[in-house]
């Protein structure tokens, strides 16, 4: 995440985000709905970049409503960016305009293959954590956050109110805790 964070290009212009759902039973999706709950609040309060859209593709109707459920626990700003679209992937290309020259030919893009994207990134990922991890410096002085920032996740009920620390939303974490 902390690579995707670092881009550039994704802080500016944001994310789109292909969730492919083929080999997903919907066993998987209804055995615990507090687990994809869960899921949608923190990702909703944590992700650390713009989300600009989400593409659920090859899901079955089945899991298609089940998800349509969860979006019952999401804010209205999120149920925006989410869109389904079956099999058909020629409709995210109509959505986002430059998707199909990016996607790999797998998935009816131009782009590299999945093969090569995926020796890229496993280069990339060498090159970014090979000296340590960089974020490890980041401190965070909790004086200067304000009060009414310090408990974000407080407001859901079902969680710990120390499940982010106890001073504050970010807690030091040991390197080798990680």
């Amino acid at each position: 995440m902390f690579m995707v964070a670092f881009d550039p290009r994704t802080i500016i212009g944001g994310s789109v985000i292909i969730i492919n759902l083929a080999n997903v039973t919907p066993n998987q999706i209804l055995k615990d709905p507090n687990v994809i709950r869960a899921l949608v609040l923190f990702s909703q309060e944590s992700i650390p970049g713009r989300v600009k859209r989400v593409f659920f593709y090859n899901e079955s109707k089945i899991i298609g409503s089940a998800l349509s459920i969860f979006l019952f626990y999401m804010k209205d700003k999120v149920k925006k960016r989410l869109q389904h679209i079956g099999s058909d992937i020629s409709q995210a290309f109509e959505v986002e305009p430059g998707l199909k020259a990016i996607l790999p030919p797998e998935y009816g893009g131009d782009g590299k293959s999945l093969a090569e994207l995926i020796k890229d990134n496993r280069r990339h990922f060498y090159e970014f954590y090979g000296q340590g991890d960089p974020t490890s410096q980041i401190k965070v002085d909790e004086s200067k956050r304000p009060v009414s920032a310090r408990a974000y996740l407080r407001e859901y009920k079902d969680y710990d109110p120390n499940v982010m620390g106890t001073s504050g939303t970010f807690i030091k974490i040991n390197q080798d805790e990680i």
